[in-house]
């Protein structure tokens, strides 16, 4: 489908530069038709004066139209040549730039149609689950009532699994609308970092594992509060679920140039190196430990993290060794900075 409208797009370019290279082409032609005529007039009339001045009788004088003729076709030739390079030239040119023009819009739907299949699996996986356990459970005529709440509770863990991948997709739409910059307000990192603990405190004492926040600049930044509150959520939640019970996860922050800072760290399962420049892909699992944890995640929240930081014009990159945990980077501009880059 691209090859085809690039195509087309390469002849629609060709067209219009030809068409002004063409037109270029006839107005200089007949600009130097109209000199050369106008040189031979002026030509004959000298001649004529210098004949009446001397009191001479003038002669006839004729010019040889054959060599006028000639030289015009020169000239004609010599623009249908320059016209014929240029069409070369800006033939390949043209389709370049017809690649270039048309590769975002490929490389979008490309995203597009991924994202469309890999949500199409992930939904499926859950209703397909739903749909088998309760046409088993419809067909056993000594099914007891403990049994039929045990397949409700089983179907509600499933309902509750799409929820929140339903959720977690529409965050991602949103994010990547980028409209969330109309709500960013100033706030201190200190507030954000309080809120997404308290949202993960529970998931961290059930594996007694420990939460240092320290080390946070006192600076002001700008930005969505309840966006950062979930990047920093979906950071630690991740550090939490691959540490060992009884561990240590840390996240803190330097003052650098134009920003802030922060990392958090775990000692947990780390990722593979060839896994790191995946994690941020959509629906991306690795085949490492890390998928030997029962999660319950889908492989969006690295994601919709980076979403997150992009519409702070920050950055956030990933430094892991498996077995011997992750550091996660956030880079974050202070107020100045942003309010200057807009």
């Amino acid at each position: 489908m691209f090859n085809t409208a690039r195509r087309k797009l390469t002849a629609w370019y060709l067209v219009i530069l030809m068409s002004v290279s063409l037109s270029f082409s006839i107005v200089i032609y007949r600009g130097m038709a109209a000199e050369i005529d106008r040189f031979i007039q002026i030509q004959r009339l000298r001649i004529e004066r210098r004949f009446d001045e001397a009191g001479i009788p003038r002669p006839p004088i004729t010019v040889d139209k054959e060599v006028i003729n000639e030289i015009k076709q020169h000239l004609i030739l010599n623009l249908l040549g320059i016209n014929g390079i240029i069409f070369i030239v800006m033939g390949g040119l043209s389709y370049f730039l017809a690649g270039k023009t048309l590769q975002p819009i490929q490389e979008m739907m490309e995203e597009q149609n991924r994202f469309i299949s890999d949500a199409s699996h992930e939904l499926k996986t859950p209703l397909t689950a739903m749909k088998s356990s309760l046409e088993v459970y419809v067909r056993d005529p000594k099914l007891t009532l403990l049994e039929a709440k045990q397949v409700l509770k089983d179907n509600i863990c499933e309902v509750n699994r799409l929820q929140t991948l339903s959720e977690s997709l529409l965050t991602l739409s949103e994010n990547q609308l980028g409209n969330t910059n109309k709500s960013f307000v100033s706030l201190h990192l200190k507030t954000v970092l309080a809120k997404a603990y308290t949202l993960v405190k529970h998931n961290a004492m059930e594996k007694k594992i420990v939460v240092n926040i320290s080390s946070i600049p006192q600076q002001k930044m700008r930005g969505n509060e309840g966006k950062l509150v979930e990047l920093f959520t979906i950071l630690l939640d991740n550090a939490i679920k691959y540490s060992p019970n009884e561990g240590v996860v840390s996240i803190s922050g330097t003052k650098v140039k134009k920003g802030v800072e922060l990392k958090v760290v775990d000692k947990g399962i780390g990722i593979d190196k060839k896994d790191i420049p995946h994690v941020f892909d959509r629906f991306y699992r690795s085949d490492s430990a890390r998928n030997k944890i029962e999660t319950g995640g889908y492989g969006l929240g690295l994601s919709i993290a980076k979403k997150i930081v992009g519409l702070h014009k920050g950055t956030i990159c990933i430094e892991s060794v498996l077995h011997f945990g992750t550091t996660v980077l956030v880079w974050l501009p202070n107020s100045a900075h942003f309010q200057n880059d807009n």
